[in-house]
């Protein structure tokens, strides 16, 4: 893992940037090495800073290439069959020059693995699928003058970029990459590019689905996105991926073969996801999915390591504690269980640098577990973890795919039916998460198809936002909706795509690539550690594909299959456990530890000068939640990290 960055200058007339600031800023993600290569005729500059996991020598030190291959490659993450594809390239007969190896690592596979292919009139979209792993990369071909830009399939890496009149810029980080523009471009104006329509988004889904940002300067790379760049223009942008779960195919296994061939392809993805010349840990929350990926690391790597947060004063605070869990696990499969004690407190004065780090106003403190935990780990020697990230999105494990099975019996209620539930909605108090979760779903009855399916990904609906928006803001929306960007994306899938299969979908491509594994990625390379994802392994999540929808749920049993797969290597009580979301009591500090706080973020002063609010609404918002009239915390709390992005990152 590593942080990347560069740009292609247009013209003559442009001067080259200073790439030092850029480097600073990026030092975190690489602490071991850094380096650039800059093409002055060309106008083109690659940089990178290096955290070394495979092949620790300088030998494997990038950028990476330059004369010997006419190809220059800066590259962030792993690609975990680079031993198979080494294989493959050093049967072919290159031309003498390129026939010893100068290093180990997966990067120069990658390199010599792109030229053999496309000097062969392959496509990039060919060599990309053929790569299994996780990355962002950068590689520039002398040959053609072009630089080619890459993001995993499924968004593991991040990559942002800025196309101008003048240039195009790119890096692993928002903070890395404004650097390379002068302080005055991006102060000045900075309102008239608010990206209305992402800010919306953020603060509807308290993430944003899509590739924006919440300024139209800076667009994110998507999963399984592909870009093409010639004289600081984007010349090709194409989509190189397709979720398998679209393919619409289902096996006709039984559900004992598919549990068995599930099993083997679950240890093969930890096994293969094992590859380090550094050591390596995992996360260990006591789930189903952090266990199981534990459960087979374990059988590979003697001693390991394992992570958990145990949150003080958890009982006073009522706050979801998974210590217990991870007890028992640990104990279970015999591994040493490193025990992060954070208090509440750890998290309030936290969230400000939390927003910096993940350079998006997420609202989800959840993000800090892996900071915490990231942190413990590099102390200890480590520079890799497992993490059990992704199971739920293959496999069904949110409260939102237990819905979906009932979706199709709202259109059968009566008229009558559905009103006296409406009605009675109302009158429950939103103090208790299940009554929240009822009156929501009773709010969708009045949607309908796709528009219901995307809703469950909702936190604010239209109404509640647009009394806090100003006039202006309202105006700038004019008809577009939050909700588009999945809806459009869902009306390209094919004919005959079950309901849970759309859903997966949605988790599969905006989810996590905008909401987990954003923050997973930060808030570890934050602190130099790299987090690997085995349930995202493209052999597995091909084949999760396959398996018909009763089979990953029966009934209100979310991952049924993976259940089963699982019974016999780890406890039932831990395979059939409640899912608990990481629980934080962010509703009891809005209204009591962080109110003063609140109050000095979202000051009259502070919403009348950024102009995307009534400031006057906003602080009835607060008053009325803090009363318990209505229910508007995570709101507070995403209005909170919009404005501390805006202070951070433009201001």
């Amino acid at each position: 893992m590593c942080g990347i960055a560069g740009y292609s200058i247009s013209n003559d007339n442009n001067s080259l940037i200073d790439l030092s600031k850029c480097i600073k800023f990026l030092e975190h993600r690489g602490p071991d090495s850094s380096s650039s290569y800059v093409n002055d005729e060309e106008r083109i500059a690659l940089v990178h800073t290096r955290l070394s996991i495979i092949d620790t020598s300088e030998n494997a030190n990038q950028p990476i290439g330059v004369d010997k291959y006419n190809a220059a490659l800066v590259f962030n993450g792993e690609i975990y069959n680079f031993k198979e594809l080494k294989k493959q390239i050093s049967k072919v007969s290159f031309h003498n020059e390129y026939k010893n190896w100068i290093s180990n690592s997966d990067t120069e596979v990658l390199l010599r693995f792109y030229i053999h292919l496309i000097r062969s009139g392959k496509s990039i979209s060919y060599i990309l699928n053929k790569l299994n792993g996780i990355f962002t990369f950068a590689l520039f071909d002398l040959k053609e003058n072009a630089l080619h830009i890459a993001r995993d399939a499924f968004g593991v890496k991040p990559l942002y970029y800025i196309q101008n009149e003048d240039a195009f810029y790119f890096s692993s980080e928002i903070k890395s990459l404004l650097k390379m523009l002068p302080e005055k471009e991006i102060i000045k104006n900075y309102k008239d590019n608010y990206d209305f329509d992402s800010i919306n988004r953020y603060l509807t889904y308290l993430w944003n689905p899509g590739n924006g940002t919440p300024t139209k300067l800076i667009s994110k790379l998507g999963p399984g996105e592909y870009l093409k760049i010639k004289k600081g223009k984007i010349i090709e942008h194409k989509k190189w991926f397709i979720l398998p779960i679209l393919k619409n195919k289902f096996t006709n296994k039984s559900s004992k073969e598919i549990k068995i061939d599930l099993r083997k392809l679950l240890r093969k993805a930890v096994q293969r996801q094992l590859v380090s010349d550094v050591p390596l840990g995992a996360f260990l929350s006591g789930g189903l999915d952090s266990s199981s990926i534990v459960k087979f690391a374990k059988d590979e790597i003697k001693g390991l390591e394992t992570f958990t947060i145990k949150i003080k004063d958890s009982a006073q605070k009522n706050i979801n504690d998974d210590y217990k869990y991870a007890v028992k696990v640990a104990d279970y499969l015999d591994v040493n269980l490193n025990v992060v004690e954070v208090s509440p407190l750890d998290f309030i004065s936290n969230i400000e640098n939390m927003v910096y780090q993940l350079d998006e106003p997420l609202a989800d403190p959840a993000a800090l577990n892996v900071s915490f935990i990231s942190s413990i780990a590099k102390k200890r020697g480590l520079k890799v973890l497992l993490s059990g990230t992704g199971g739920d999105d293959i496999f069904t494990g949110y409260k939102r795919h237990i819905a979906v099975r009932f979706n199709s019996l709202i259109g059968q209620l009566p008229t009558s039916i559905i009103n006296n539930l409406k009605y009675s909605s109302g009158l429950l108090p939103l103090t208790f998460p299940l009554f929240r979760r009822f009156r929501k779903l009773i709010e969708s009855f009045d949607l309908a198809g796709d528009e219901r399916l995307v809703n469950f990904f909702e936190w604010n609906n239209k109404k509640i936002l647009n009394q806090i928006y100003s006039a202006e803001f309202i105006k700038r929306l004019k008809k577009n909706k939050p909700n588009k960007i999945m809806l459009d994306f869902l009306s390209q899938l094919p004919e005959g795509v079950s309901e849970i299969n759309k859903v997966l979908s949605l988790e599969q491509r905006f989810f996590l690539a905008d909401h987990n594994l954003i923050y997973t990625d930060k808030m570890s390379m934050q602190n130099g550690v790299e987090v690997r994802v085995p349930f995202l392994d493209l052999d597995l999540v091909e084949y999760s594909s396959l398996i018909p929808d009763k089979f990953k749920q029966k009934g209100v049993t979310s991952k049924w299959i993976l259940k089963k797969c699982m019974e016999g290597y780890l406890p039932k009580s831990i395979i059939y456990r409640k899912k608990n979301g990481f629980g934080l009591p962010i509703r009891s500090w809005i209204k009591n530890d962080l109110r003063d706080w609140v109050f000095t973020i979202l000051s009259k002063d502070k919403i009348k000068e950024r102009g995307l609010f009534n400031h006057n609404k906003v602080h009835e918002l607060i008053r009325k939640n803090n009363s318990g009239e209505i229910d508007a915390s995570y709101l507070i709390l995403s209005l909170i990290c919009m404005e501390l992005w805006f202070d951070k990152f433009l201001k």
